[in-house]
């Protein structure tokens, strides 16, 4: 992600998400980090946030990317994707109380 801040290229962000998939991180990873991340990059890039949630194979990264979308308060967005990646129940909004 740091080099995503540098570059801006998509495929810094690509390559994390790989990782994600692949779960090549630390075993006991937590992705909030990135749901952060995402979550501001949804809010400032909607082509972005299209580009990464199109056709995404991982269940694990679209879980990541409806939590992105519900933290940067995206909630139509939020309910429209759970409901065409079936994570309906996934689409109360995890960040209220």
């Amino acid at each position: 992600m740091n080099d995503y801040y540098r570059t801006k290229l998509p495929a810094c962000i690509d390559a994390v998400l790989s990782q994600f998939r692949q779960r090549t991180l630390a075993p006991n990873s937590e992705p909030a980090t990135m749901i952060g991340f995402l979550a501001q990059l949804f809010s400032a890039s909607s082509e972005e946030k299209r580009r990464l949630l199109a056709n995404e194979p991982s269940d694990y990264v679209r879980s990541m990317g409806l939590m992105a979308l519900y933290r940067a308060n995206l909630i139509d967005d939020a309910r429209k994707f759970a409901d065409e990646n079936r994570l309906s129940a996934m689409s109360s909004n995890p960040a209220s109380p």
